[in-house]
């Protein structure tokens, strides 16, 4: 079963600092892709702990505009907070330093490593330039070097 997950808004720094939610920055940001059943399992349990959490808070989250992440007051976190807990989580176990924006990066790496069509992928990541998906994101790992290089080698003996 295929889930339907919209973007729609972005959180950014506005004036003094403040952060403030607004609608993405290109109508092509603007988009519902598909999620696996899976993650919006994930998502839904999330949803549940954290409701739980923020009743014994004094919130109600069952609101169509409760945020998926939010603070202990239900607000915003902090823009930094994402990159500060997934370096944190980083450290502890010995990983390579990835930022939350470069999981997009992976993401879109894994998706095109898997054969997704590069239109699929502009779609996906809401890009509005085809251009931008192939000049940011193509990026070719050691493997599929590699890969392409057996591949060629095989052609060849053929």
């Amino acid at each position: 079963m295929i889930y339907l997950l919209n973007i729609s808004k972005t959180l950014t720094r506005g004036l003094n600092n403040k952060i403030i939610m607004q609608p993405t920055k290109t109508v092509n940001g603007r988009r519902v892709i598909d999620m696996d059943y899976d993650s919006m399992k994930l998502l839904k349990q999330w949803k549940m702990y954290q409701a739980q959490f923020m009743l014994k808070l004094g919130f109600n989250t069952n609101t169509p505009d409760q945020h998926v992440f939010a603070n202990t007051r239900n607000n915003f976190y902090s823009i930094n907070v994402p990159n500060d807990r997934m370096r944190n989580v980083q450290k502890r176990n010995g990983l390579k330093q990835i930022t939350v924006h470069g999981l997009r990066h992976t993401h879109c790496s894994i998706l095109f490593s898997m054969g997704a069509s590069i239109k699929d992928v502009q779609a996906r990541l809401g890009h509005t330039d085809i251009q931008t998906t192939m000049n940011i994101y193509a990026h070719v790992t050691k493997e599929e070097k590699k890969d392409t290089a057996d591949k060629f080698a095989k052609f060849m003996d053929n």
